[in-house]
């Protein structure tokens, strides 16, 4: 018995001493390993199925379909009984509302039907969506000093992140599983270093290779006011 709690001892000495000698970069690709196992994410057309809630209203439903080896992005929600779409196709942007691409003055302004509405959501979704594969852009900071950061009764490996400042000056934690590396949680901060969002994420939807956390709920960071949650309904390729 003596000899196999022994034998136990050696194997989590070794794991942990693995562990530590990892870089955030490696804790980063570890993660997205996990969430994409096969590296193909970003190599094929994908649509994700998504809920919308927030307090006090109803549910909003919206449909990705993202291929970004083709440069195409094309973001379907509802808004006030009616179907808004936003398609990108490498430099051409165009609309639809319900169904039609015929769409008038008025409308394309009431309903905000424009290139940089479009532009801003695609880059919205995929970059939440595709997280932590994300992390690997070109510009993208990954500190090389890690921490520990508690939420609830766990504690996570928190990796923080920055951007060139014409990309925006906001910074993000990323908060991973010790085990296994898994994204369970991110963070925002504005540059007064305080106002921001934190997300946290729970489940997972998996198709081929892909583990996608299946549900974001959103809070503020001062207050931690609850402002709503995402729920990936389910994810599959599309023609």
């Amino acid at each position: 018995m003596k000899k196999l709690v022994y034998l136990f001892s050696l194997i989590l000495i070794a794991q942990t001493s693995v562990a530590q000698t990892l870089s955030t970069r490696d804790m980063i690709m570890e993660s997205c390993d996990y969430h994409d196992f096969n590296s193909s994410i970003f190599d094929q057309p994908l649509e994700f199925k998504i809920e919308e809630t927030r307090p006090g209203a109803k549910s909003r439903f919206c449909t990705l379909r993202f291929d970004p080896s083709k440069e195409y992005y094309h973001i379907r929600s509802e808004r006030d009984g009616h179907l808004l779409e936003y398609i990108i196709d490498r430099s051409v942007v165009s609309f639809k509302l319900d169904g039609s691409s015929s769409i008038s003055m008025e409308d394309l302004e009431k309903y905000n039907l424009n290139k940089d509405r479009a532009l801003l959501l695609k880059d919205y979704y995929y970059y939440l969506w595709y997280l932590p594969m994300k992390l690997n852009d070109p510009g993208t900071y990954i500190h090389p000093e890690h921490n520990i950061k508690k939420i609830g009764d766990a504690s996570y490996i928190d990796i923080k992140v920055s951007y060139p400042e014409q990309e925006g000056s906001d910074e993000w934690h990323i908060y991973l599983d010790p085990d296994n590396y898994c994204m369970k949680a991110y963070q925002f901060f504005k540059p007064d270093g305080v106002k921001g969002e934190y997300i946290l994420l729970e489940g997972e939807v998996s198709f081929e290779g892909f583990h996608i956390p299946s549900k974001r709920s959103w809070y503020i960071n001062e207050t931690d006011k609850f402002l709503g949650a995402d729920i990936l309904k389910s994810i599959g390729p599309f023609k």
